[in-house]
């Protein structure tokens, strides 16, 4: 596979600079698409591993010429390709300023966020009470972030260990963020955005029962549980043919 060339852009005054694909389709949908962001979990493995930005661009070209959405993908601070170090406000502000970007997209006029692992999470907290935001898919998401709510110095460990951190990285505000990044509760709080809840029975990294407390949370959304699928559903051929029958729908205005 070709080396990706990244754009870099900084979202507002002072923040870091982050790798973004941003991907636009050959031949643009009849029907109004919204623009979409695309938004990483926590990494894994050293380097970001399957949760990686790197595998990101091509998930969001394919969904581009799929939807017919303009579609931007975001390497958060501290990741691979981006400047700045990981933090949970940071990342929050990170998906924020990603909305505010692509919403002021003369060729965008509404949003719809897909986040994958701790990055569901992230776009549940961040669509509550914005209206340019109409609808949220989650893959693989934690109704909570227990237990680094409880000790968030080991979450910086964890974060120093994958290299997107440095090991005296300062932790105040830690707990207060995490404790704002509860999916269930935020899932909640959508009230009329639609919803999709993506979940692989056979996670091993977030419980199953997950998707189920955040779907049952909203009330209306769409759960979708796959036999067999792992965490890393952006790589599962099942769960993408999900994400894009769903977004047509939505955008046909069906049910």
């Amino acid at each position: 596979m070709s080396e990706e060339v990244y754009d870099h852009v900084r979202f507002t005054d002072g923040a870091p600079s982050l790798a973004i694909a941003l991907k636009r389709p050959s031949s643009p949908s009849l029907w109004a698409p919204p623009g979409i962001v695309v938004i990483h979990g926590f990494p894994t493995a050293v380097g970001g591993g399957a949760n990686s930005f790197i595998t990101y661009p091509a998930f969001a070209e394919r969904l581009a010429e799929a939807s017919g959405a303009t579609v931007l993908a975001v390497s958060l601070r501290g990741m691979p390709e981006s400047e700045g170090e990981f933090s949970p406000q940071g990342w929050i502000d990170d998906v924020r300023g990603a909305i505010e970007w692509l919403s002021a997209d003369d060729r965008v006029n509404r949003i719809r966020l897909i986040g994958f692992g701790t990055g569901g999470a992230i776009c549940l907290h961040a669509a509550v009470g914005r209206d340019v935001v109409t609808g949220v898919i989650t893959a693989g998401a934690p109704a909570d972030l227990h237990p680094w709510t409880d000790d968030p110095a080991a979450l910086l460990g964890v974060a120093a260990l994958m290299g997107i951190v440095s090991e005296d990285a300062d932790l105040e505000g830690w707990g207060d963020a995490l404790g704002r990044l509860t999916a269930e509760r935020s899932a909640a709080e959508l009230g009329d955005k639609n919803l999709l809840v993506l979940h692989g029975l056979s996670d091993h990294s977030v419980p199953p029962l997950s998707a189920r407390a955040i779907a049952d949370a909203h009330g209306s959304a769409d759960l979708r549980m796959l036999e067999g699928g792992s965490h890393h559903l952006s790589h599962d051929p099942r769960a993408v043919a999900i994400i894009y029958g769903w977004l047509e729908r939505r955008q046909r205005g069906q049910a």
